[in-house]
């Protein structure tokens, strides 16, 4: 199957969105997949043998995501909730900056930290959970949904006038697609062009 999703051509800006599933991020020991009770980004939607999107989540002091990207700007998002921890989040091995994500009320797919006007070039963003939580949260989650990141480029849909199909090609909405959707033929000789 080949499946067309978003072209992505330059000079403009354009946030990708980047579930916690993203190959390119690294969790060492102490996180676990998150419950699907909860409304996180991917809604738990997967097509095997991918995962189910959910979040990532622990309480363990220590435990750390690395997540390498290209951009100007990057955004962890996450949950914050009465049982919600402190975690430190570094770029490029910098000064960590405290989140703490302690709220009396549940909030999903929220912006805990963003990290803007970085030279649009390769950096890292590494969050920490320190075990360490706000005297009123019950516990010391942290949980790591979702990372957005704005980079130097401009996204086309796979709807777009610029973009010319030949064959059979049909609507596909079972994954996580930018806009919800996507294409795909798995018919040989169908072809995609984009201008």
């Amino acid at each position: 199957i080949v499946v067309v999703d978003a072209f992505v051509a330059n000079p403009k800006t354009t946030i990708s969105h980047w579930q916690e599933t993203d190959p390119s991020a690294t969790y060492s020991a102490g996180w676990s997949q998150a419950s699907s009770d909860i409304s996180w980004s991917g809604s738990g939607v997967s097509t095997p043998p991918d995962l189910p999107l959910t979040a990532q989540e622990t309480s363990t002091a220590g435990a750390t995501v690395t997540l390498p990207f290209r951009g100007s700007s990057i955004s962890w998002i996450g949950y914050k909730g009465p049982d919600g921890g402190i975690a430190t989040v570094q770029i490029d091995g910098g000064t960590p900056v405290e989140v703490d994500t302690y709220s009396p009320a549940i909030k999903v797919q929220e912006a805990l930290f963003t990290a803007s006007g970085l030279s649009d070039a390769n950096h890292t963003l590494t969050i920490t959970a320190t075990g360490n939580k706000n005297a009123a949260s019950s516990a010391s989650r942290i949980a790591v949904d979702a990372f957005d990141v704005m980079t130097a480029a401009v996204r086309v849909e796979e709807y777009d006038s610029s973009i010319s199909y030949t064959g059979f090609w049909d609507r596909n909405t079972a994954r996580v697609f930018s806009e919800g959707a996507a294409v795909r033929a798995q018919n040989a000789g169908a072809s995609v062009t984009f201008t």
